[in-house]
């Protein structure tokens, strides 16, 4: 739905009425994901690692975003890179959901998870 709505100004450029709702509707969208993101990080990342693996997750983001702004495109073609890579993020997510559900897997907490076969689970100190 996000990816969606933020093609709006893409589409109806010169429609204020369409992007501000378009708009009104990405915020709602971004004002689930964050207390929904909280929620998935702490259930299944382990405390103990938590801050590392989310760092993980950040360097990627910053250098897409640095990547964007150094090259000073015009706000249609960030909005086609918003609405790109958004679509994308929600093809993988679909995929791996997919993915999960064929092999049955049904994860509860990933700190249970072994790294590699027959490894078993390090407690950590």
């Amino acid at each position: 739905m996000a990816s969606f709505s933020l093609a709006v100004p893409i589409l109806l450029p010169s429609n204020a009425a369409a992007i501000f709702a378009a708009f009104i509707v990405f915020e709602v969208c971004v004002g689930i994901f964050w207390p929904a993101m909280g929620y998935l990080r702490g259930k299944y990342i382990p405390e103990e690692t938590r801050s590392t693996t989310m760092n993980f997750f950040r360097v990627p983001l910053n250098i897409i975003v640095i990547a964007i702004l150094y090259q000073n495109f015009s706000m249609h073609v960030i909005f086609q890179f918003c609405v790109g890579l958004l679509l994308i993020a929600t093809i993988v997510q679909f995929a791996f959901c997919l993915n999960c559900k064929k092999q049955g897997i049904r994860y509860t907490n990933l700190a249970h998870i072994p790294l590699a076969p027959n490894e078993e689970k390090q407690e950590l100190n």
